[in-house]
Parts: structure tokens; C-alpha cells; sequence
């Protein structure tokens, strides 16, 4: 059995929200990847409507926060490392342009070039979000760009061409039909390659209620084929909402970036994002 434990590290970012809701007094799911001497990431920043904006944010090497701008539209962007360069993963969820409702798009930035890719998704419309989700985590294999889309009942991966901004599924369709479905166990983190125990493992979250996310371990095979979800891991924060967003690697550790909410979202109340040293272990 493949097991995770987590050290707090520090405090990185934090943002309070007093009294209406106003834009830019409130940035959320902030999550980083070192690059060069400095770290890259994003938050969503906004007023929890759909005009909320994905911020890039940039940070020195002591993780000391030093400038941020919008981008794009879009929400709870999750950040990762994709051929050198740092990318976050978001969608946009915005009013039809033609008839009542929503439309949602999956979109990929470039935090260094600022290009924005809309994706397209192999037989599903933009108003798949019931079955498609928000929570994707991103795995790269070979320099291919992978997202796991849900990891229970069936694991459901789309290999993604940034190029065209086209994604196709890598798992069979036919278990794709029959196997997407949103359950409490979510995604979090991209898949990173763990050497030792030849496998992908990322954190994803659970959500029990609005008030109680938790962080758990997911591990997918190889081959991307079969996967393993682990109980609960304990953070610093005993309780509340907590949401692992980015993973990666520096001077050979395992680091993550969790997002903490005491209360429902929403609510007045002080978010914070923390730094954690992951260590994978096998018994």
C-alpha cells in the first residue's frame, strides 16, 4: 500500500475578505511551481461570480509575494510545470450566447507567454460541466499533456494537444460513457512520476460537505490504465476546507500547495495557502 504524509512548510499567501463582495479584496486557491529563481502560480481572484478572473502571480525564491495580474476569466486554476515552462489549468463558466444558461470552457494558460488555449473536448459540448467537472488534474508523459478527468467509479483521461487546443480520449470511450460521474473523491493536484514506486500520484480532495474538503492521495499506473485513491490526510489545519492544487519537485522533494478555507466559501472569513513537503511511502 502506497501511503502520503504531509510537513507543514510556511504560509505563503493569504487574502481576507471584509464585509461585500468586492472585486480584487479576494484571491483564492493561490498555488505555485518553482521556475528559474522565482515561483509561478495563480489564484482565482474576484467576487465568486461569473466574472471572476485567474490571476498569475509572481513570488521570489523565499516564496515572498512581489506582483500579480488578470489574465484571463475563469476559476480555481490549478498550476503545473508542462515542457519547462509553467501552465494552470482553469475553467470558465459564462453566460450562452445564444439562449438561457451556461457554457463552460476548459481553458490552459501559459504563465510566461500569457497565451490563453480554449480546449475542445472529443464528443462532449461546452455544456458538459455535470460530467466533465472543474477539478482536472494535469499529467505529463513523454511530454504529452494528459488530464485526469475523475478517478472513481472509472478513471476517465483526455490526452490533450495544446497546439490545436484539441483533446481526445485516452481512455476507451465506451468506459468513459458508462464511468464519468462526480463523487465526493475530486481531483487536486497534477500527477507527478514517482521513480522509485515506477508510478503517477498526485493529492486530490474530498468534498463531505461545503464546510469539510480533505486532502487524500490518488496514484495512477504507468501505463495510465488502473488507479488507487488513499484515505484522508491529516494537514495543519484540523479542520475547514482544504484543497491541494499544485505538486512538484525541487532539490529532489516532494512539495504541494493547499488552499485552506476555515468556512464556507463565500463567506467573510481569511483563505490562506500553504506550503507542504509530501513524503510517499510504500508498506
Amino acid at each position: 500500500m502506497i501511503e502520503a504524509s504531509l510537513e507543514h512548510i510556511k504560509d505563503f499567501y493569504w487574502s481576507k475578505r471584509a464585509g461585500p463582495r468586492t472585486r480584487f479584496d479576494f484571491g483564492v486557491f493561490a498555488n505555485v511551481v518553482p521556475h528559474g529563481d522565482k515561483y509561478f502560480g495563480t489564484c482565482r481572484a474576484g467576487a465568486a461570480s461569473l466574472d471572476d478572473q485567474v490571476r498569475i502571480l509572481e513570488f521570489d525564491s523565499d516564496l515572498n509575494f512581489f506582483s500579480g495580474k488578470d489574465i484571463t476569466k475563469g476559476e480555481d486554476p490549478r498550476t503545473f510545470i508542462y515542457k519547462g515552462e509553467p501552465h494552470a489549468i482553469t475553467w470558465d463558466p459564462s453566460p450562452s450566447p445564444i439562449g438561457s444558461g451556461n457554457v463552460f470552457y476548459y481553458k490552459v494558460i501559459n504563465l510566461i507567454s500569457g497565451n490563453v488555449t480554449v480546449l475542445s473536448i472529443e464528443n462532449f459540448s461546452l455544456t458538459a460541466v455535470e460530467v466533465l467537472g472543474k477539478n482536472w488534474m494535469p499529467l505529463v508523459k513523454d511530454d504529452t499533456l494528459y488530464f485526469v478527468i475523475t478517478i472513481e467509479p472509472q478513471l476517465c483521461i483526455l490526452r490533450c494537444d495544446l497546439e490545436s487546443g484539441e483533446c481526445k480520449w485516452e481512455t476507451p470511450y465506451e468506459m468513459v460513457k458508462d464511468g464519468l460521474e462526480i463523487t465526493i473523491s475530486r481531483g487536486g493536484t497534477p500527477l507527478i512520476f514517482h521513480k522509485d514506486l515506477d508510478c503517477y500520484f498526485g493529492l486530490g480532495h474530498r468534498t463531505y460537505d461545503c464546510h469539510n474538503h480533505s486532502a487524500f492521495l490518488y496514484v495512477v499506473s504507468r501505463d495510465l490504465r488502473t488507479s488507487y485513491i488513499g484515505p484522508d490526510i491529516p494537514t495543519s489545519r484540523p479542520s475547514g476546507v482544504s484543497d491541494p492544487l499544485s505538486l512538484f519537485v525541487e532539490d529532489e522533494k516532494f512539495y504541494c500547495c493547499i488552499a485552506h478555507t476555515p468556512i464556507q466559501m463565500g463567506d467573510t472569513n481569511e483563505v490562506t495557502s500553504a506550503l507542504y513537503e509530501v513524503t510517499i511511502s510504500e508498506r
